[in-house]
């Protein structure tokens, strides 16, 4: 299972994306989940202050779940990860992806095991010049840091 995103991830309790991203399976048969245009819920990324992540299957309140999900509902994502993305659950149905063309086609809903996880970022020539830039600036900061008037220090002169 996979998830290409649109657009650059970002911490929210809301949703983000567009409407050029899509979900995928690779087994049985390659299929891809495009966006219907009915609703707006292609990514969500709530991210913890510290800690594990909390599955939005166990939420009990009305605050947005500390995870990462795709499609459907906060309470219940066409594809969300639980825990501390070990486990990743699927249903077939949502308002923001179309659904399989054939019965035959669609996924067991259930648990599964995460058994690799990647993010890549595809940013292009503009998104490597602003990292490049931010680990420069880093790069000084630290060094600015890292120098010590001693003379302000202990007293002197």
């Amino acid at each position: 299972l996979g998830a290409l995103v649109d657009s650059p991830w970002k911490a929210s309790e809301k949703f983000f994306g567009g409407n050029r991203s899509f979900l995928l399976q690779l087994e049985p048969a390659f299929h891809a989940y495009k966006a219907i245009g009915i609703a707006s819920n292609f990514a969500f990324f709530n991210a913890p202050q510290a800690g594990m992540l909390r599955g939005a299957a166990h939420l009990t309140t009305s605050t947005a779940p500390n995870t990462i999900g795709f499609g459907g509902q906060t309470a219940r994502f066409r594809m969300g990860f639980e825990d501390d993305l070990r486990v990743v659950r699927w249903h077939n149905s949502c308002t923001t992806y179309a659904a399989h063309p054939s019965a035959e086609g669609n996924l067991d809903e259930k648990a599964r095991k995460v058994e690799v996880l990647e993010l890549w970022g595809c940013g292009g020539v503009a998104a490597e010049k602003a990292q490049r830039e931010l680990r420069d600036r880093a790069q000084k900061d630290a060094n600015r840091a890292g120098k010590v008037d001693r003379a302000a220090m202990f007293g002197g002169g």
